[in-house]
């Protein structure tokens, strides 16, 4: 059975030389900025399977399971940016309500009737 929060002092991020992701641990490419000159560790690494299904979360200082489209455990305070992908579609940067860092979600995982609206609101207001 898989843990309701994974805590972030048990993740393991790899090295500069060799970043993993830090739930699943699958080998990641280097994205600039995760680790400093020394090899520090200065933003985690998320695979993009992980990312769609772990979130972090503050209160719980480690990544916690997304509920499903339908049953969105957070709101929306707004939307940020948003980009389209030949393979993945439109994306929106969506800061969400009790998380510290935004998130680029789907168009396709934002169906609830009040995220609707704030994607209505963005995209007359850019």
């Amino acid at each position: 059975m898989e843990p309701k929060v994974i805590s972030w002092n048990s993740m393991d991020f790899g090295t500069q030389k060799d970043p993993q992701c830090g739930i699943c641990n699958d080998s990641v490419f280097s994205s600039e900025g995760t680790f400093d000159e020394k090899g520090n560790l200065i933003e985690d690494i998320i695979c993009y399977t992980c990312s769609k299904i772990w979130v972090y979360d503050e209160e719980e200082d480690g990544y916690v399971k997304r509920v499903g489209k339908n049953e969105l455990k957070y709101e929306i305070d707004c939307i940020l940016d948003c980009k389209r992908y030949s393979r993945m579609g439109m994306q929106y940067l969506v800061k969400w309500i009790g998380l510290s860092e935004p998130v680029w979600e789907s168009v396709d995982d934002l169906t609830k009737p009040n995220i609707i609206t704030n994607i209505e609101d963005y995209e007359a207001n850019r």
